[in-house]
């Protein structure tokens, strides 16, 4: 429940201010990280390289791209000790997706110009909720994918 207050405070926030604001998040961080150090089905690792990777990738692509700002790193490292890995790692996926199309949407249908800011949160909550119900199921397809088990000799004989 508090996950899903914080991530409405954000949405709300970004929407009208294009800023993520840190007293929600380094608490929220810290009550998950204290939470999942003692609650949680995986072991605290999951959930501790969930919050290191998360917050590592979105750094990585905000270092390159210049348009993501730290409010949106922070946000995904603090998902990664609620979700663990593998799971934020799909919720990014999906943020990116989601955002991407959106973006092209908007920018089709004149709602924004070129170069014209566009909140990254909002879709971010919306990949984390996704990944916070189906985000292990999600990470365990497509890793089975990459396995090569649906192009399995015995898949490609069924054709």
């Amino acid at each position: 429940m508090l996950l899903f207050a914080v991530l409405l405070v954000v949405t709300i926030t970004d929407l009208h201010l294009q800023w993520i604001p840190d007293m929600v998040i380094y608490p929220a961080t810290w009550l998950f990280a204290i939470l999942r150090l003692w609650v949680g089905p995986q072991p605290w690792t999951t959930y501790f390289t969930g919050c290191l990777t998360g917050g590592l990738m979105l750094a990585i692509l905000a270092w390159i791209s210049k348009g993501i700002g730290w409010g949106d790193v922070k946000l995904l490292g603090m998902a990664g000790w609620v979700l663990g890995w593998p799971a934020v790692g799909v919720a990014l996926w999906l943020s990116v997706c989601v955002g991407g199309v959106t973006a092209l949407w908007w920018w089709a249908t004149g709602r924004v110009g070129a170069g014209e800011a566009i909140p990254f949160g909002p879709f971010l909550a919306t990949g984390i909720v996704t990944a916070y119900f189906w985000g292990e199921a999600w990470a365990a397809w497509y890793g089975s994918l990459l396995a090569g088990s649906i192009f399995s000799s015995k898949t490609i004989y069924m054709w």
